[in-house]
């Protein structure tokens, strides 16, 4: 169980947090954020999205956030990827005719003489 930051650590990590992000102190309440058992970070998105002052200082942070664009991969990296992927596929197929409580055969079978039931496939 994780315990609880003392108001006076969280008050003074909060604040920081709100240096650094916003180049200045903290401008409404936000003690009720620490009520609520948030961590600083976490605190501190809540109290851009509650004030609408900031709205501007939001928009930004999230566009910081967004994933960078992945590096393309070379054939031979790709072409070992493709390789664990299809044997993994193959295991899975292989393994997926035995009851995974008892290991019998259910080859074209719903239930298992243990009870075990098959799930229906995901549909994607």
């Amino acid at each position: 169980m994780t315990q609880r930051m003392s108001m006076e650590a969280w008050e003074e990590a909060f604040e920081k947090i709100c240096e650094e992000k916003l180049e200045e102190e903290p401008l409404y309440d936000y003690i009720h954020l620490y009520k609520k058992g948030l961590t600083p970070e976490k605190a501190f998105l809540a109290y851009l999205k509650e004030n609408p002052d900031y709205q501007e200082k939001m928009q930004e942070l999230l566009e910081e956030k967004q994933p960078e664009e992945i590096p393309p991969m070379d054939s031979a990296e790709l072409a070992r990827i493709q390789e664990k992927v299809k044997l993994r596929q193959e295991a899975m197929e292989r393994l997926s005719r035995y009851c995974p409580e008892c290991a019998r055969d259910m080859a074209g079978k719903k239930v298992c003489k243990c009870g075990y039931k098959k799930k229906k496939p995901a549909a994607f």
